[in-house]
């Protein structure tokens, strides 16, 4: 009898105790989602990273995955041509905490992408008028361009990316190009190391631009 008894306890005990642990003990290690070495390359040269497929995903979308809300400004670069770009500072992706800087594609034909007077020379800089934002925020992103606040070392980049297929000297540093991804990383000797996504098809144009003196320099705020 006693024996019985207590087979029964331990056969409504068990289940019992069992789903009481499953639902109170600490959750397994997260797996995260947007890390910069996941770029998804996708038909036609084009890729997805961040959630964001370049050249397509508008300015939105991204501001809303990130919960934040971007600084939007025109910049004139000294080689005569002027973009728009979408600033995030101080968000996080993944288990990281970065700055973002999104490349806009503002068409020609828009009304306000002559840039509200931004010269077409000099690193300069001026705020998109509030009445634009609207707008601004409906554009795809064409490139983003991403400053982790941890530093990278030589040994992480080979493990995280993998062999760049050339490295290119670059002032106070050094980038490795990745084009079948189209990502170009620079790797500071000293300052913010910098990783530039652009479409694997338009990495042509950015490494020249890059070999043109197009550096981290100028590409963060």
């Amino acid at each position: 009898m006693i024996l019985r008894n207590i087979i029964v306890f331990l056969a409504l005990a068990i289940p019992f105790f069992g789903l009481s642990y499953w639902l109170t003990a600490p959750p397994s290690s997260p797996v995260h989602e947007n890390l910069p070495w996941e770029v998804e390359v996708l038909p036609g040269g084009g890729s997805r990273v961040f959630g964001v497929t370049l050249g397509e995903t508008p300015l939105k979308n991204l501001s809303d995955r990130l919960r934040a809300r971007p600084r939007l400004e025109w910049v004139g670069s000294p080689e005569g041509g002027r973009h728009l770009e979408a600033i995030f500072e101080g968000v996080t992706l993944g288990p990281f905490l970065v700055d973002l800087v999104a490349r806009l594609d503002a068409p020609e034909t828009s009304s306000w992408a002559a840039g509200n007077g931004v010269p077409s020379g000099g690193d300069r800089r001026l705020p998109l008028p509030q009445g634009e934002v609207d707008a601004a925020m409906a554009l795809p992103v064409a490139e983003l361009i991403y400053a982790p606040r941890a530093r990278y070392s030589e040994d992480t980049v080979g493990r995280r990316f993998g062999d760049p297929e050339s490295r290119l000297p670059a002032q106070d540093g050094r980038y490795f190009l990745y084009p079948e991804q189209g990502l170009a990383l620079y790797l500071a000797k000293e300052g913010r190391d910098v990783l530039h996504y652009v479409p694997p098809r338009a990495f042509g144009a950015l490494e020249q631009r890059l070999r043109d003196g197009d550096g981290p320099e100028r590409v963060l705020p």
